[in-house]
Protein backbone atom coordinates (compact mmCIF):
# COMPACT_ATOMS: atom_id res chain seq x y z
CA UNK A 1 0.00 0.00 0.00
CA UNK A 2 2.63 2.34 1.02
CA UNK A 3 4.41 1.98 -2.17
CA UNK A 4 0.91 2.59 -4.03
CA UNK A 5 1.15 6.35 -2.61
CA UNK A 6 4.60 7.10 -2.85
CA UNK A 7 4.61 5.90 -6.67
CA UNK A 8 1.85 8.44 -7.26
CA UNK A 9 2.07 11.17 -9.38
CA UNK A 10 -1.19 12.34 -9.02
CA UNK A 11 -1.34 12.92 -5.16
CA UNK A 12 -3.62 9.90 -4.96
CA UNK A 13 -4.52 9.75 -0.86
CA UNK A 14 -5.83 6.21 -0.99
CA UNK A 15 -4.32 2.76 -2.30
CA UNK A 16 -4.54 1.50 -5.68
CA UNK A 17 -6.91 -1.16 -5.30
CA UNK A 18 -9.52 1.55 -4.05
CA UNK A 19 -9.30 3.50 -6.94
CA UNK A 20 -9.72 0.61 -9.22
CA UNK A 21 -12.54 -0.65 -7.11
CA UNK A 22 -14.07 3.28 -7.35
CA UNK A 23 -13.80 3.16 -11.57
CA UNK A 24 -15.63 0.08 -11.36
CA UNK A 25 -18.66 2.32 -10.46
CA UNK A 26 -20.95 3.03 -12.56
CA UNK A 27 -21.49 6.75 -13.01
CA UNK A 28 -24.41 7.95 -11.03
CA UNK A 29 -24.56 4.42 -9.70
CA UNK A 30 -28.14 4.48 -10.69
CA UNK A 31 -28.06 3.57 -13.99
CA UNK A 32 -29.95 -0.01 -13.58
CA UNK A 33 -32.64 1.55 -11.58
CA UNK A 34 -36.15 3.49 -12.38
CA UNK A 35 -36.79 6.57 -10.87
CA UNK A 36 -39.70 5.08 -8.85
CA UNK A 37 -37.41 2.67 -7.71
CA UNK A 38 -34.76 5.21 -6.21
CA UNK A 39 -37.53 7.46 -5.32
CA UNK A 40 -39.23 4.63 -3.32
CA UNK A 41 -35.60 3.28 -2.09
CA UNK A 42 -35.19 7.33 -0.80
CA UNK A 43 -38.88 7.76 1.00
CA UNK A 44 -38.06 4.09 2.78
CA UNK A 45 -35.30 5.61 4.58
CA UNK A 46 -36.78 7.15 8.12
CA UNK A 47 -33.92 9.71 7.86
CA UNK A 48 -34.52 11.35 4.91
CA UNK A 49 -37.50 13.24 6.01
CA UNK A 50 -39.12 13.05 2.24
CA UNK A 51 -42.24 14.31 1.17
CA UNK A 52 -44.24 11.48 0.10
CA UNK A 53 -46.94 10.82 -2.05
CA UNK A 54 -49.02 9.97 0.84
CA UNK A 55 -48.25 13.17 2.32
CA UNK A 56 -49.26 14.91 -0.54
CA UNK A 57 -52.44 13.16 -0.90
CA UNK A 58 -53.27 14.06 2.82
CA UNK A 59 -52.60 18.08 2.64
CA UNK A 60 -54.47 18.19 -1.00
CA UNK A 61 -57.72 16.61 0.93
CA UNK A 62 -56.96 19.98 3.16
CA UNK A 63 -59.28 23.09 2.61
CA UNK A 64 -57.50 25.87 1.69
CA UNK A 65 -56.96 28.05 4.68
CA UNK A 66 -59.20 25.26 6.58
CA UNK A 67 -61.87 27.29 7.88
CA UNK A 68 -64.14 27.28 5.09
CA UNK A 69 -67.18 25.46 7.29
CA UNK A 70 -66.78 28.41 10.03
CA UNK A 71 -68.39 31.25 10.24
CA UNK A 72 -66.31 34.66 11.02
CA UNK A 73 -67.27 34.54 14.97
CA UNK A 74 -66.34 30.94 15.10
CA UNK A 75 -62.81 31.71 13.80
CA UNK A 76 -62.92 34.65 16.22
CA UNK A 77 -63.79 32.78 19.19
CA UNK A 78 -60.86 30.16 18.27
CA UNK A 79 -58.56 32.96 17.72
Amino acid sequence: MESDVAANTAKRSYPLEDENKLAGIEDGATADQTAGEIKTAYESNADTNAYTDDEKTKLTGIEAGATADQTDAEIATAY
